[in-house]
């Protein structure tokens, strides 16, 4: 049986969420959901990497993720890293357009594609999350002896971007599924409309065993949500569903990370066969 792991990463175990999902050949079992912490534990790097791991060594536990989706960027612009470790000056605008400083191609094709603008991370907060998955990935590196390489298409880990791979697993509303105004599911005040999206999501996706308690947490906490959906994409690239980055920006996912994102009809392939 396969299993996919999904990390909403944040820069603290407290708002971190993981989601792991065994793959049966007639369902898909939810066997871990949680935010902040698990069986008296944090969520903190020591037990995020038992879980990436497997057993943590235990031999009865359950086996190593085959794909790990982390919800953090796993790079920095190109033009940035060169940019701050120069030792001449700043970069001017003809030498370097500013955007390239502040957006990866991974998040310009996701905004020319979906309409989505993640966040940047050599300017915003993200950067926090995005430096602990770095020292998260090189600890699994000297742990396991496995590279995780930021383009997600070699080792087990890949970035993920929930909110438009919510709208590609068709789980939003057909009226608000194309518009920069559709509801938000972030923070308190999205409870309605992660109370939606989990209705959708148990409706078409019956194979997807959640739980009363897990339905809940999800409808609770935009971070439990991201989670599942993290490991949702997870299946997505381990079966080669996903948008791995094209040729021509091949070379800036290697060192900047590439957001994956399911195909328009992903949930329906993710479906196991006898289901």
């Amino acid at each position: 049986m396969d299993h996919t792991l999904g990390i909403d990463l944040a820069s603290k175990p407290a708002t971190t969420g993981v989601c792991r999902l065994a793959w049966a050949p007639d369902r898909t079992e939810v066997v871990l959901l949680a935010v902040g912490a698990h069986a008296g534990r944090p969520l903190d790097d020591p037990y995020l990497l038992d879980l990436m791991c497997g057993t943590g060594g235990d031999a009865s536990g359950p086996p190593a993720p085959a794909r790990i989706g982390i919800d953090a960027p796993l790079g920095w612009p190109r033009a940035f890293v060169a940019a701050v470790g120069r030792s001449g000056p700043w970069p001017l605008e003809d030498e370097v357009p500013p955007d390239r400083l502040v957006r990866r191609a991974t998040d310009r094709w996701i905004h020319a594609h979906t309409g989505k603008l993640p966040l940047s991370v050599s300017t915003d907060r993200i950067a926090y999350p995005a430096m602990r998955a770095q020292r998260v990935l090189r600890r699994f590196h000297e742990r396991t002896g496995t590279v995780a390489e930021p383009a997600g298409t070699v080792g087990p880990a890949c970035e993920v971007y929930p909110d438009p791979a919510i709208t590609r697993f068709g789980l939003r509303r057909p009226e608000t599924r194309a518009t920069e105004t559709r509801p938000s599911y972030k923070g308190p005040g999205g409870h309605g409309e992660r109370s939606r999206l989990v209705a959708t999501l148990t409706a078409d996706a019956p194979w997807l065993r959640l739980s009363a308690d897990q339905r809940a947490a999800c409808r609770a906490d935009d971070n439990a949500l991201d989670a599942l959906i993290c490991a949702l994409v997870a299946r997505s690239v381990q079966c080669g569903h996903s948008s791995g980055p094209p040729a021509p920006l091949a070379e800036d996912a290697g060192t900047e990370g590439w957001i994956h994102l399911p195909p328009v009809d992903g949930l329906r392939r993710l479906a196991p066969a006898a289901a």
